[in-house]
């Protein structure tokens, strides 16, 4: 995708497409129990991913989930979280990884959120960096050395 709006025409399953691609090449082991859900909330596409197989509305234990807005050339991150067990294997940086290449190839070209307290520094050695608006929010901007893990890979 070259076009920064380019996931304004994408469908629903060809998101879940790409982000079921992208689970695939980031945390290959993971997939077997994962889920992923791509709904449609306001206009925008907003993907749930559990890597727990849990129901997705209950949440899981290790999960992302981020909305992509057809109007605009960002992702927002609304939450992102690993179980206690999971927890020092590097799986929090490869579920951001997730998001950032699903971000880039849908044609979006930053990603944002707004660290939990306590989170910064986890953003930070990501890449993520304090950004105007809103107050608090985190951004980093996606290119494709992140799509092919030269940044953070």
């Amino acid at each position: 995708m070259t076009s920064a709006s380019a996931h304004v025409g994408q469908t629903l399953p060809e998101v879940a497409t790409v982000v079921r691609s992208v689970i695939a090449s980031r945390l290959p082991r993971a997939c077997g129990g994962g889920r992923i859900l791509v709904e449609r909330d306001r206009g925008a596409f907003l993907v749930k991913c559990s890597l727990d197989g849990v129901p997705l509305l209950g949440g899981g234990d290790t999960a992302v989930e981020f909305r992509m807005d057809p109007a605009d050339a960002e992702v927002w991150i609304c939450d992102l979280r690993v179980a206690p067990s999971r927890r020092g294997r590097g799986i929090g940086r490869r579920l951001a990884q997730v998001v950032e290449t699903a971000a880039y190839r849908l044609g979006a070209r930053s990603v944002r959120l707004l660290p939990l307290h306590g989170t910064q520094a986890f953003w930070r050695a990501l890449g993520y960096e304090p950004v105007d608006s809103p107050a608090h929010a985190h951004g980093k901007r996606v290119e494709p050395d992140t799509e092919n893990g030269r940044n953070g890979g």
